[in-house]
């Protein structure tokens, strides 16, 4: 759980919430343009299928649906945001 808030932190996720059945993470415009959209989703389905994606105005909300999984969704979470961290770090260094 440490992981994952220092993870929310670092990518500047601007919040957390959860309900029953799912878990949403905002990111604002800023955070929302440098994000690669297809790499994203690819990423997404591959470390789920449960994830979702809401998008009003140029904000972006990642949704996913905590029923039946086989792990905590914390798991989940955390493995989705490690990629984009690192897929974000290499593309500024290039």
């Amino acid at each position: 759980e440490e992981w994952f808030e220092k993870l929310v932190n670092k990518m500047n996720i601007t919040k957390v919430s959860q309900t029953k059945n799912t878990i949403e993470l905002y990111f604002d415009e800023k955070r929302t343009e440098g994000l690669d959209s297809e790499f994203l989703f690819l990423t997404a389905m591959e470390v789920n299928p449960k994830f979702r994606f809401k998008s009003r105005g140029n904000d972006l909300t990642i949704i996913l649906d905590t029923i039946k999984l086989e792990q905590h969704p914390i798991y989940y979470l955390t493995e989705l945001l490690e990629k984009i961290r690192k897929k974000s770090s290499s593309d500024h260094n290039n």
